[in-house]
């Protein structure tokens, strides 16, 4: 018996061994089945994760490359404005040296209309000569001004008939006065080649003119074998030393007549003044460029003005930086959880590798001492049945192991739930160390999560502090805003005061320009009805002197008075025959004091009719007065 206490007692502690080996074992595969559960929502959270960095980031670069453009197209805005501003500057400061902002005087206005009416009306007018020749370079501006002298102004036209119908519209038209060139009655005699290679300083007018080979007969006629000289000793060199028959003028304006005669100086700021007409043309293009650099820069203003988004886009980039930082420290926090939890793996791996090797042979001794102790029961009731046989009778048991049997089963149950509630006691404990190092881990994440709550919570108070800041400055910048407003708002109301003072200033001006209009048409009604006057009173004078009829004068007298007035064919200008005439009436004046009180204050129609029939009864008297001159012949006739 003794033996078989051993035997059980080995047993025992055997069983307990392996169910402590095994249960060890199933705590170590359930922390593993935990473990990868763990490692697998990890996983999709760090998966999660990288999606949303991923995006971010796409986020970021889309941001930047915004911000990269809007910075470069700003930075090209600037240059751009740089540069017109700098073209702007260059065309303002030409345009105040070439004094764009004179005003054209009136007679140049009328003579610019009245080309324009009579190329309008007349389709061979070709224009005015200045505006139909131009310099080849501009140093030779006054020089040609003062070559071409008054044809400057000249009005080209094709034809001589041309020339004599628009005399007379303009005539009709009361538009003043004008010289033409008829191109078909211009023959200007050819120029030497010699002149030309005259001297080396010396050019002929012609030469450094730019028109069409249609008007030539115009421009050679104007110029005729003038040259143009780059000095005044040029000049006298080409007139005095080589005696040529051409008239000289410098670049500055002087000139050296073919009568050897020197003019220049301050004489030639006329000739200037005329030499701006063909800078009219560049100062037109002046203006151009100034209106269209003005365009590009308010362009250019709009286009920065849009560009102002610059800010919002910086301030997206740096949420996106945030939002960045905070998913990249996420992710970081989830790749480190995860190596731990594959470091545990690791290890929890390794220790069940050494565990499981434990436990199936601690099952393989626990077999192995309960087939000893088969064997050394078999020997035991083998032996002891021959003692135990009265023993057994009594108990009426077939056997001493049938009593063993009947009489433990309640010990081996309760020994078998003490060992199962043992294996239950180590499984736990084993648990709970489990547990407790997950609780140890937590509290440390907890730790450092409540300090880095700590620095959020400092971070965000110096936020606060910042967002206060920010919100005093914006109040200010609300408040100079509300003043800039308030101040628009005033200069508004001013400007539309002035822009209504300026419309009725509008109106009265164009009311007096209707008036003035109206008085300049009743002003030359009145000037038409005295050249009237004028030519009738002439012809009444030129009558007297031609009948040789006396006339009463208080001044002047008939033999002074021109019976014609002769105009030219190849340059004609309109108004000499007015000028003539009004010449004369001013030199003779008639004395009416012998009239009649009545004829003085009657119309002149009334008078003039009354007195052509005077007339016409005293000549029928005269008439019958005077004897027949062929009754004398007739008589003596007779008489033979």
């Amino acid at each position: 018996m003794h033996t078989r206490d051993v035997q059980d007692r080995q047993i025992q502690l055997l069983s307990e061994a392996a169910r402590r080996a095994s249960g060890r074992v199933d705590g170590l595969q359930g922390q593993l089945e935990g473990l990868e559960a763990s490692e697998r929502v990890y996983a999709q959270q760090r998966q999660a994760a990288e999606a949303d960095v991923a995006g971010v980031e796409r986020e970021m670069q889309q941001a930047r490359r915004d911000a990269d453009a809007a910075k470069a197209e700003h930075e090209r805005l600037v240059r751009v404005e740089i540069e017109l501003n700098e073209k702007l500057e260059g065309v303002l400061k030409d345009l105040s040296q070439a004094r764009a902002e004179q005003r054209e005087t009136a007679r140049e206005a009328r003579l610019k209309d009245m080309v324009g009416a009579l190329q309008r009306v007349f389709s061979g007018v070709h224009g005015r000569l200045a505006e139909l020749c131009s310099p080849t370079q501009h140093k030779y501006d006054v020089a040609v001004a003062t070559v071409l002298g008054r044809h400057m102004d000249a009005i080209v036209v094709d034809r001589q008939a041309t020339a004599i119908d628009c005399i007379a519209y303009i005539k009709e038209q009361r538009a003043g006065q004008a010289t033409f060139l008829p191109l078909d009655a211009l023959h200007p005699p050819p120029t030497s080649d010699s002149l030309r290679h005259a001297h080396r300083g010396a050019r002929l007018a012609t030469d450094v003119l730019q028109f069409d080979a249609a008007i030539e007969p115009a421009v050679l006629h104007a110029c005729g074998s003038a040259l143009v000289c780059d000095s005044l000793d040029i000049a006298r060199h080409v007139c005095y030393e080589r005696k040529l028959d051409a008239k000289a003028v410098t670049l500055d304006g002087s000139v050296i007549h073919r009568s050897g005669l020197i003019t220049g100086g301050a004489g030639s700021r006329g000739q200037r003044s005329k030499a701006q007409v063909w800078e009219a043309a560049a100062v037109d293009n002046l203006r151009k460029a100034r209106d269209r650099l003005a365009e590009e820069l308010q362009g250019v203003a709009r286009e920065r003005r849009r560009l102002a988004k610059e800010d919002a886009l910086a301030e997206r980039l740096a949420g996106l930086q945030t939002r960045h930082r905070v998913c990249r420290d996420a992710l970081d926090a989830l790749v480190r959880k995860l190596q731990g939890l594959a470091t545990e793996h690791r290890h929890m791996d390794s220790s069940l590798a050494e565990c499981r090797p434990a436990a199936a042979q601690a099952a393989e001794e626990l077999d192995q001492a309960k087939a000893m102790r088969a064997e050394a029961e078999e020997r035991i009731y083998a032996a002891a049945q021959p003692i135990f046989a009265d023993f057994c009778r009594r108990l009426r048991v077939p056997s001493l192991q049938a009593f063993e049997h009947q009489l433990l089963p309640a010990t081996e149950a309760a020994e078998e739930r003490r060992l199962h509630f043992r294996t239950q006691v180590s499984r736990l404990d084993s648990q709970l160390a489990f547990e407790q190092q997950q609780l140890d881990e937590a509290a440390a994440k907890l730790a450092k999560l409540e300090q880095a709550q700590q620095s959020t919570i400092t971070a965000l108070a110096s936020l606060k502090a910042d967002q206060a800041r920010e919100q005093a400055e914006m109040a200010t910048l609300v408040a100079q805003i509300e003043s800039l407003r308030s101040e628009l708002a005033t200069l508004n109301a001013k400007y539309s005061d002035a822009t209504e003072d300026v419309h009725a200033a509008r109106h009265t001006l164009e009311k007096g320009l209707k008036e003035l209009d109206a008085m300049n048409k009743e002003l030359r009604a009145r000037a038409t009805d005295m050249e009237r006057a004028q030519a009738e009173k002439a012809a009444v004078l030129r009558r007297c002197k031609i009948e040789d009829i006396p006339l009463p004068l208080l001044r002047g007298s008939l033999q002074a008075l021109p019976l014609e007035v002769s105009v030219g064919l190849s340059q004609m200008s309109i108004d000499d025959t007015q000028s003539s005439i009004m010449s004369v009436n001013d030199d003779i004046a008639p004395d009416f004091s012998t009239l009649p009180q009545d004829d003085r204050t009657d119309a002149p129609e009334a008078v003039d009719r009354k007195y052509l029939a005077e007339i016409a009864r005293l000549s029928a008297e005269i008439d019958a007065l005077n004897p027949n001159p062929h009754a004398r012949e007739r008589l003596e006739s007779a008489r033979a």
